[in-house]
């Protein structure tokens, strides 16, 4: 119990901490011009947030599920489910903090702004496949430990 316990949290940490470096990757904020009160982006200022939290996400939750799987491979089954639960955990965690992190919503700002002046965008991932790549790393972590490693001795009461 202890060893899930120990999962969820340093799951809950290392988002929080893959959050600030979402954040501070993807800044400074792409900017979009207002005309009509809409914000306009350039093509690559919605994919610049999407692909910066995938690349941050697929290796963190990698290395993550590789070394706490290592760590707690004494039970396998529950160690699987504590880092699925933990990555999805640290997935939304990271979200979380990027938003916060990040600028106000640009259709806001731009309901307010001048014609043609212009308004930050704001940190998100697109609904999809991207929110699941944390999860998916580290499964992939995982498995690979427990395809290539044996489960850890289980200690003995009786000495």
């Amino acid at each position: 119990m202890l060893g899930v316990l120990a999962v969820m949290l340093a799951f809950g940490f290392i988002g929080a901490a893959a959050g600030v470096s979402w954040w501070a990757l993807w800044d400074p904020a792409p900017e979009a011009v207002v005309f009509r009160q809409e914000p306009y982006f350039m093509p690559d200022g919605e994919f610049r947030s999407t692909g910066t939290y995938v690349a941050i996400a697929a290796p963190v939750g990698l290395v993550l599920g590789l070394v706490l799987t290592w760590w707690c491979r004494r039970d396998p089954l529950t160690m699987v489910l504590a880092v699925l639960a933990g990555s999805v955990i640290a997935g939304a965690v990271m979200i979380g903090v990027g938003l916060l992190l990040s600028p106000a919503d640009p259709q806001a700002s731009a309901r307010s702004a001048a014609e043609l002046s212009t308004v930050p965008g704001m940190l998100r991932v697109q609904p999809g496949a991207a929110w699941c790549v944390f999860p998916f790393a580290a499964m992939l972590g995982a498995l690979a430990v427990l395809l290539t490693t044996s489960p850890a001795p289980v200690e003995n009461s009786r000495a």
